[in-house]
C-alpha cells in the first residue's frame, strides 16, 4: 500500500522548494516578504487535501479522522524538513548575505509597525538597537529548533485538513 502522507510530502516539499527558488531568483525583496509564506502555506493545504483525499479513495471513500490527521500531518513533516533543509543550504552557502537583508528588512518593518502605533522615536530606537544586537545567524540548533515549532503550527493545519477530509463508513 502507497503511503500518501510520504509521496504528497515529497511533493509538497520539492514543489515549495522550486517556487521559492524562482521567487528568490526573481527578486530578492519579494523573497523577504509575505510571497513565499502565503504560496508555501496554499501549497501545504492542497498536498493535505490531496494525500487524504487519495487515501480516502483508495480505502472505498472511508478515511476515519485519526488516518486523515495522520496522512495529513506525515505531508507537514516529510515536506517541511525538505523546506528547511533548502533555506538552511541557501543561508548558508548559497547567498550568506541573505540574512542580513532579512534583518534590515525586519528592522524597517519594525520601524514602521512602531510609527503607526503611535510609539516615541525614543522607544522605537530602542527596540531597533536590541534586535540590531542580537544573533540572526541561521546555524543547524536555530534551523532545527525553527523546523521543530513549525510542527505546531502544521500539525493545526493538519488538523483542519483532516476534519475536511474525514469521512467515516456510514455515510
Amino acid at each position: 500500500m502507497k503511503n500518501h502522507g510520504v509521496s504528497n510530502g515529497l511533493m509538497y516539499g520539492l514543489v515549495s522548494v522550486v517556487l521559492t527558488l524562482i521567487i528568490y531568483l526573481i527578486s530578492v525583496e519579494l523573497y523577504l516578504g509575505w510571497t513565499p509564506m502565503i504560496i508555501s502555506f496554499l501549497v501545504t493545504v492542497f498536498f493535505m487535501i490531496r494525500a487524504c483525499t487519495t487515501e480516502r479513495n483508495d480505502n472505498g471513500g472511508v478515511l476515519p479522522f485519526a488516518n486523515a490527521l495522520k496522512t495529513s500531518f506525515i505531508v507537514y513533516v516529510v515536506g517541511a524538513l525538505l523546506i528547511v533543509i533548502f533555506q538552511y543550504v541557501l543561508y548558508n552557502f548559497i547567498d550568506p548575505g541573505l540574512i542580513d537583508l532579512e534583518v534590515q528588512s525586519a528592522l524597517e518593518m519594525t520601524r514602521k509597525m512602531m510609527e503607526m502605533m503611535g510609539a516615541p522615536e525614543a522607544q522605537i530606537e530602542k527596540e531597533l538597537s536590541q534586535l540590531k544586537d542580537q544573533d540572526f545567524s541561521m546555524t543547524l540548533g536555530r534551523t532545527a529548533g525553527a523546523y521543530a515549532v513549525s510542527l505546531l503550527g502544521g500539525f493545526i493545519v493538519a488538523l483542519i485538513s483532516a476534519a475536511i477530509t474525514k469521512r467515516s463508513g456510514n455515510v
